[in-house]
Parts: structure tokens; C-alpha cells; sequence
């Protein structure tokens, strides 16, 4: 299947291996879904793309990005070999993102957070450059809970490690 949103090569350096799963081919049905179905975020990803490509004379990228108040996560359950994507929108205003959780198994995640305009077609080459990334690795992460429960757990920083970096991939 040929993406029409996501840039493969782009996907591909900023996104974490999909050991196996089909993660950008459900990423991008997502981003179809989002795009085609009436209401507030109908025809964004048409938006975003097409913003991508009129704006890339821009000098930085946080110039770039658009706000679009949408969250997407995507938890891959590497021992049930099972995905689960979906799509928010939030409160609060910055540019839409995209949440990879991997969940190993044994109470170990990491997640990743890029801005969704970075791995869709017109962004450019992401290897072309600096990229500041976030990576956070968790112990011990139920995998239920409330919101409060989640929320007392990130500020306590229990059994969390996070690294944050500067990379240029030329």
C-alpha cells in the first residue's frame, strides 16, 4: 500500500522499529480516518501536507508547525503482537503529536513523542540535519488504571528514566 500521508523515510528515522507489527500501515489508516470523516479535523492531513510543502523555505522547523490540538498514541504489545491506535483531540493548543508506546512484556515501556508534521509527506528529509529528541523508559507500568493514578505516577518519577538528545543523521 502507497501512504498517502506519511513519509516512509521519515517514519522510518524518527519512529521506533516496529518489531514486526504493522504500525505505519495502522498509522496510516488512522490518519485516513482522521482526515476523511466529517467534523473538526475534516481534511487536516490534506492541511498538513500541503502546509509542509508551501512552508519549507523555512529556516526552523518549530516555525513550521501548525496548531492542531490532536494527539495521536500508538501502543504496540510486542508479546501479543498486538497494536492499538487512536486518535484525541486535546485542551490545549501546540501542534499535533504522535505518542509510540512499546510495551515489552515485563512491565518495561518506552515511549517516544514527535510532532505528527515530521513524518508526513513535504516535511522534508529528516536525516537532512538536527533532530532534539525525548525518550522515556518505565518499570513497573500497570497496564490499568485511572487517569490520577497515571498522572501521581509521572510526577513521581518512580522507576522512570528519561534522555533527552541532539542527533544529526548526515
Amino acid at each position: 500500500m502507497k501512504p498517502k500521508f506519511l513519509d516512509k523515510r521519515n517514519c522510518h528515522a524518527l519512529l521506533p522499529i516496529g518489531h514486526g507489527l504493522s504500525m505505519l500501515q495502522r498509522l496510516e489508516e488512522c490518519l485516513c480516518q482522521i482526515n476523511d470523516k466529517p467534523g473538526e479535523f475534516h481534511g487536516m492531513l490534506d492541511k498538513l501536507v500541503e502546509h509542509n510543502k508551501t512552508s519549507s523555505n523555512k529556516k526552523h522547523g518549530s516555525e513550521r508547525l501548525l496548531n492542531i490540538p490532536m494527539d495521536i498514541a500508538q501502543g504496540l504489545f510486542l508479546v501479543e503482537k498486538e497494536i492499538n491506535t487512536q486518535a484525541r483531540d486535546r485542551p490545549y493548543p501546540g501542534p499535533a503529536q504522535l505518542h509510540t508506546v512499546l510495551e515489552y512484556g515485563n512491565g518495561t515501556v518506552w515511549k517516544t513523542l514527535v510532532p505528527l508534521q515530521y513524518l508526513l509527506k513535504g516535511w522534508g528529509d529528516a536525516n537532512a540535519g538536527h533532530q532534539c529528541y525525548i525518550h522515556s523508559v518505565s518499570k513497573n507500568v500497570p497496564r490499568m488504571g485511572t487517569v490520577q493514578q497515571f498522572v501521581s505516577r509521572q510526577f513521581s518519577d518512580n522507576d522512570s528514566f528519561y534522555y533527552v538528545g541532539l542527533t544529526s543523521r548526515n
